[in-house]
This record gives C-alpha cells, structure tokens and sequence, in this order.
C-alpha cells in the first residue's frame, strides 16, 4: 500500500526559518497590516531568536535579505545577521522568556486597526472566525515603548489569558502605539493579525452604512 505523504508546512517550503520570516514580513507591509515606520516580526528558533531589523520599513520597504535578519538570544544578545535590532525587541524576548509554547511574535502598525488605537477604543469580534479572539482590549500599564518594562507589561498581558494559547492565538492593543500578536508559528500570528484588521474594517464599514429605517 502506497503511504500519502506529508505536506511541507510552510517555513519547509520557504527553505528554512529565515527565507519564511522574510517571505511572511513582505507580505504583511504588502497587505497593509504594517507600515514603512515601524512594526517588527520574529520566530523562536531553537535557543534564539530570529527576528527583523531595525528599519525594515523605513529603509527597505519590508523587502528584506535574508541576511539581514538577526539571530539573538533571549538577552538581546545579537549573535548573527547583518541587521540592527529593532528597538521594541523587548516584547519579542519578554514573550519568549516567559512562554515557551510562544513560538512567534508579531508587532505590527495594521491599516485598519490604527484608527482604533487612535481613538482608544477596543476591537470585537465580527464574525465566526473571529469570535475565538473575543474583545481585542489593550496592555494595561504607563510603561514606555522601546523599554524592558515595556516588554514586562505585554508578558503580564499574556499571562491573563495563557491558557487560551493552547487553542488560539492572543492578540493585543498597544495604547498610542500598535497591536502585538503572540502564537506558537508564524504562519497563526500573520492570520490572526489579519483577522483582527478584518474585524477593524467590518466596524468601520458597518458604521457608514445607513441606519435601518425598521430601527430609526
């Protein structure tokens, strides 16, 4: 009996964990889930971690090498690539210091979540597949971007909901600043991230709909 063989998941059919990162950080700047100034992504690789340079947008429009991108330990220690490291890589190492089932972290600057971040507000769900996410709320707590309390405060965040991780990916609002999204690959955090933008964009779009006039 001939025996089926398995389907490559997506980092083997990128080549490996770099070529993947690459590949999936494009594809978030082309799909309008960050933006040029900022935004940082990174995967748990054995005793590291790989994560994108400081400047992905600013300076190469997220059309990174693979060379660029750097290998740190859960210090912060660079031990590889050509790259700098972000300056908000305390979220991603708070996130792996603490949560060994979290193998990959986005930060991220997504079109249409912004406009809620700027106004304050939180993120429902708005369908099916976005129901599991519930509330899209925000990381409580005055700490400053750029900062190893920064990254203390996302960790605590987590911390509530650790036992959602077994089934989902977790999702969070950075005040005046972004959203994080932590999960155990990189390929469940880009579709998560994509998932809560949609959620953004039904609110928007739902709101410039004209009342029903069986309600007025």
């Amino acid at each position: 009996m001939q025996t089926a063989r398995r389907s490559p998941d997506s980092v083997e059919r990128d080549g490996g964990p770099k070529p993947h990162l690459v590949r999936i950080a494009k594809l978030t700047f082309d799909r309008r889930l960050t933006d040029a100034a900022g935004g940082n992504l990174s995967m748990r690789h054995d005793d590291r971690a790989l994560v994108t340079p400081r400047y992905a947008g600013s300076r190469y429009q997220w059309d990174l090498a693979v060379e660029q991108i750097c290998e740190v330990d859960f210090e912060g220690n660079l031990l590889a690539g050509a790259g700098e490291t972000s300056r908000e890589i305390s979220v991603h190492l708070a996130a792996y210091r603490h949560f060994p089932e979290i193998g990959a972290v986005i930060h991220a600057h997504p079109f249409h979540v912004q406009g809620f971040v700027y106004a304050g507000k939180s993120i429902p769900a708005t369908n099916e597949y976005t129901d599991k996410f519930g509330e899209i709320g925000y990381v409580a707590g005055d700490a400053v971007s750029h900062t190893d309390a920064y990254g203390e405060s996302v960790a605590t965040a987590i911390a509530t909901r650790r036992d959602e991780l077994a089934k989902h990916p977790l999702a969070f609002l950075l005040p005046w600043h972004g959203m994080v999204v932590v999960a155990d690959t990189l390929a469940a955090a880009f579709d998560t991230l994509e998932r809560v933008d949609a959620s953004a964009r039904n609110v928007i779009h739902a709101a410039m709909l004209p009342q029903d006039r069986r309600d007025a």
